[in-house]
């Protein structure tokens, strides 16, 4: 099963590293990739597989900030591109949350 999380890392030339991406729909389809939450949740998942993509993973969650706020953005998409999912997601409430877990899981490890 590691194999399909760790087959799912791209490198991403915006970022300059590889980052693990969420793939489904939400990628093939709708061309916008890894929410923050899903971002921990890759990262906690491939601390033990493989630290230099869990620490990859924190990097690229922790990089989709507002500039202006310091709240994370929904999604990311194409070369640097964040959105909020046309509004629907402008205001998310857990993403902090998540981004705090996968921190603290990364650096537990």
């Amino acid at each position: 099963r590691s194999n399909n999380l760790m087959g799912s890392s791209v490198y991403q030339d915006y970022f300059g590293h590889h980052v693990l991406t969420q793939g489904s729909a939400y990628l093939y389809l709708h061309g916008t990739d890894g929410a923050p939450r899903d971002t921990a949740l890759e990262a906690l998942a491939a601390v033990l597989v493989s630290p230099e993509a869990a620490r990859e993973a924190v990097i690229t969650m922790l990089a989709v900030r507002d500039a202006r706020t310091g709240g994370l953005w929904y999604a990311r998409e194409g070369h640097g591109v964040v959105d909020s999912a046309l509004g629907l997601h402008a205001h998310p409430s857990d993403l902090d949350l998540f981004a705090m877990w996968g921190v603290t899981g990364y650096v537990a490890a």
